[in-house]
């Protein structure tokens, strides 16, 4: 939550990235700082051609959380045609890892065009690299995070939160993100949703304060 501090860095981080990134930056950063309308004036200024596939797919996923849809269909469509050859992005180890998921995206995104079929293809093959994961031994908070986030979509709220809950337990606190994950929406009016957000907020402000000493 050190808005501030993140956006000077930030500003030093940008001189070396191209537009793109620098724009999937900065909107990151005005998001979590509510600031929805700024956010959308940054993805709104990038041609959709101009990144790989899964900044793409970010940019879907930033500009849904923004509450605009269309900007974020743009984004996807020109994903669409390489996901159609096969050549969408398995979900990887290095995304997933701290939450990232293309295929949560854009499952969301076909569910809303009327595909479920699509979609549920998206969401089962995440689920099995999930599974995979987990057999080979990786133990991490957004294992179960990703799985509140496809039982979310699937319209199965208790294992939702319980996914969630479990991701809170062991280390998950992207506070900010939850808050605007568009895949969670109809979570938000559940009190165990709104406890656990409470508890992210606490496990923050402890942060915030170890910090400010530390400096």
């Amino acid at each position: 939550g050190m808005i501030e501090a993140a956006a000077a860095e930030l500003e030093r981080l940008d001189d070396a990235a191209g537009d793109f990134e620098g724009a999937l930056r900065r909107a990151r950063l005005k998001l979590a700082a509510g600031g929805k309308d700024a956010a959308l004036r940054e993805l709104r200024a990038i041609p959709a051609d101009r990144a790989d596939a899964d900044a793409r797919v970010e940019a879907a996923a930033l500009a849904l959380a923004a509450g605009d849809a269309p900007v974020a269909e743009r984004f996807a469509g020109a994903v669409r045609p390489a996901a159609g050859a096969g050549e969408l992005l398995q979900p990887g180890l290095y995304r997933t890892r701290w939450g990232g998921c293309e295929f949560c995206t854009m499952a969301l995104l076909e569910d809303r065009r009327g595909n479920p079929a699509e979609a549920r293809r998206l969401r089962a093959a995440l689920a099995e690299f999930l599974d995979r994961m987990e057999r080979q031994g990786h133990a991490w908070h957004a294992i179960h995070y990703l799985r509140g986030t496809l039982a979310a979509q699937e319209g199965d709220f208790e294992a939702a939160l319980a996914a969630l809950e479990r991701a809170v337990a062991t280390g998950w606190r992207r506070g900010w993100w939850m808050r605007l994950d568009p895949s969670l929406a109809p979570l938000r009016t559940d009190p165990r949703f709104t406890q656990l957000l409470a508890t992210l907020d606490a496990s923050a402000e402890q942060a915030r304060q170890r910090l400010q000493t530390a400096r």
